[in-house]
C-alpha cells in the first residue's frame, strides 16, 4: 500500500487539535459605516479573533434610533455587548461567537430595545388601570 495516506487516527490527541485549529471564525466584515443590508463580505478571521462584532451608528444622538442606521461589522479579539437594559447608548454593539452570526446583529440589538419600550409602556398602562 504504498504511496497511500495512513487513516487519521482520532484517538491521537494531535489529530483533534488540528482539526479544530484549522477552521478560522467566519464573520461580515464592513470598515466603514454602511446600511445592514450591504454590509455582507464573508471574513475569514484571524487565529486570535474569537468573536463577531456589529456596532450601529446613527445621526441621532441615542439609541434606539429613529431614522436611517448604519453598521460596522468586524471580527474581534473580544467584545463587549451593550447592555440590553442601557437605553440612550450612542453605539449599540451586538456580539457573537459563531460562523457568519452577525448578520442581522445590529436588527436583533434594535429589536430587542424596541421590545422593552413597549413592555414598559403595557407595563405603565397596567399600573394606571390598577390592574
Amino acid at each position: 500500500m504504498e504511496g497511500q495516506t495512513p487513516p487519521l487516527d482520532l484517538r491521537d490527541g494531535n489529530s483533534v487539535l488540528f482539526l479544530f485549529a484549522a477552521h478560522a471564525l467566519q464573520c461580515y466584515t464592513c470598515q466603514e459605516p454602511m446600511s445592514a443590508p450591504l454590509c455582507m463580505t464573508i471574513s475569514n478571521c484571524s487565529t486570535g479573533d474569537i468573536m463577531c462584532k456589529t456596532v450601529m451608528y446613527s445621526r441621532e444622538e441615542v439609541f434606539p434610533f429613529v431614522g436611517d442606521s448604519t453598521v460596522i461589522k468586524s471580527c474581534a479579539p473580544k467584545c463587549i455587548p451593550s447592555d440590553v437594559d442601557e437605553i440612550g447608548s450612542s453605539r449599540p454593539t451586538f456580539c457573537c461567537n459563531s460562523d457568519l452570526c452577525n448578520h442581522d446583529g445590529a436588527v436583533s440589538l434594535q429589536i430587542s430595545y424596541v421590545m422593552i419600550g413597549i413592555s414598559a409602556s403595557f407595563l405603565c398602562v397596567l399600573l394606571r388601570t390598577g390592574l
